[in-house]
């Protein structure tokens, strides 16, 4: 088989593998990322939700800072009220590329990333 041989039978072994984990690195980089957007999302829809008392008008803040994210987020919010102040979760996913890292990270969406994101204001001037 000679030299020629055996080297490209390393490089068709090593391609696949480095390229899981580059894909990986990207992956899990966006999902750093991500994760800053979604807790900055419910930072804001609960600063807006606060202040405002509406839901509607906390969404319209909390999709804007989505809307930063380079990936497509899904997700869920959900809004609590108590006597002094409102909080907002939100869970977002992220899609992942690389398959079998899904493992890794989620037990509930498959090929997603899931990303909590929660924040706690004090009710300002409601009534």
């Amino acid at each position: 088989m000679g030299d020629k041989g055996t080297s490209m039978i390393e490089t068709a072994i090593a391609i696949p593998v480095v390229l899981f984990i580059l894909i990986s690195i990207f992956t899990l980089a966006f999902a750093g990322y991500n994760k800053v957007i979604v807790t900055s999302a419910a930072r804001e829809g609960a600063r807006e939700y606060a202040v405002s008392a509406c839901q509607q008008q906390a969404m319209d803040a909390i999709e804007d800072v989505l809307s930063l994210s380079f990936t497509q987020l899904t997700y869920d919010v959900e809004f609590k009220e108590s006597v002094e102040s409102v909080e907002v979760i939100l869970l977002g996913r992220q899609q992942i590329f690389a398959p079998g890292l899904s493992a890794a990270f989620s037990d509930t969406s498959p090929n997603s990333i899931n990303l909590l994101g929660s924040a706690k204001y004090r009710k300002e001037g409601w009534q």
